[in-house]
């Protein structure tokens, strides 16, 4: 028989059957189940937020939700260029978020370096549990502590005599 010269099959051999999709899905079914969570989180957190994306195209109303709002197009874009104050708020935007930045950074690296100057073992991890602890609890939790410490009724430190 002879050779095809562009596939390499035998001229007349019978071509291979195409997979349909969900062909493909029955044999991957595995590997799919095993993407799922991460798919799941994306749509959940990364496009379901993008659903807001809408109100800046339309003119938002309470009664009406976002669904029933009308739809205004760039009109709300038209309104802030043409304001003046386009320039003064994503100046303010950037600024802010700079200092914010510049600020969280020289904070944590002090805190850190005092840390790392307290001479006490004992002292330097009751000073990061106090700091690290209401990461790990919730704040109606630490408002009780909070309270219950500085209350001037029943508190450890402000108890009246």
């Amino acid at each position: 028989m002879k050779k095809s010269k562009t596939i390499g099959a035998p001229i007349g051999a019978p071509l291979q059957k195409e997979t349909t999709f969900l062909g493909t899905v029955s044999k991957h079914k595995i590997l799919l189940l095993m993407i799922a969570p991460a798919l799941l989180y994306y749509i959940i957190f990364s496009y379901l937020p993008m659903f807001g994306v809408v109100l800046a195209f339309k003119e938002y109303d309470y009664a009406l939700g976002i669904l029933k709002s009308p739809f205004v197009g760039l009109e709300n874009f038209k309104f802030f260029f043409k304001s003046g104050q386009a320039f003064t708020v994503t100046r303010n935007t950037f600024l802010y978020n700079l200092v914010f930045l510049l600020l969280g950074n020289v904070t944590q690296l002090f805190v850190a370096i005092l840390f790392t100057e307290i001479g006490s073992k004992k002292v330097r991890k009751t000073a990061q549990t106090c700091i690290f602890f209401p990461y790990f609890i919730s704040w109606v939790v630490v408002g009780a502590f909070v309270y219950n410490i500085f209350s001037t009724d029943y508190g450890m430190i402000n108890q009246r005599q």
